[in-house]
């Protein structure tokens, strides 16, 4: 992953690419969300318990949206839907 952003409440957010479209719109490229830690207490990876994967994501601030294309939840790394 080219891009890595983390909240101040913990949510993680990574892309293949991410690329600033208009004042108002970002695409992300092959995305992961997880509102879910990504990492043990001591720094070392770990499956979020939940997370939505996309093969394109695009934040649409005017609209106040988040448009997902293509995309899975997962649970405990398992897709459900």
């Amino acid at each position: 992953m080219d891009f890595a952003t983390r909240t101040p409440q913990g949510a993680s957010l990574m892309a293949a690419t991410a690329v600033r479209r208009s004042e108002h719109a970002n695409e992300l490229n092959y995305a992961v969300f997880t509102p879910c830690p990504i990492c043990t207490a001591d720094g070392r990876p770990k499956q979020p318990s939940i997370a939505i994967q996309a093969e394109k994501v695009v934040q649409d601030e005017e609209l106040r949206a988040v448009l997902y294309r293509n995309a899975v939840f997962r649970v405990g790394g398992v897709p459900v839907f």
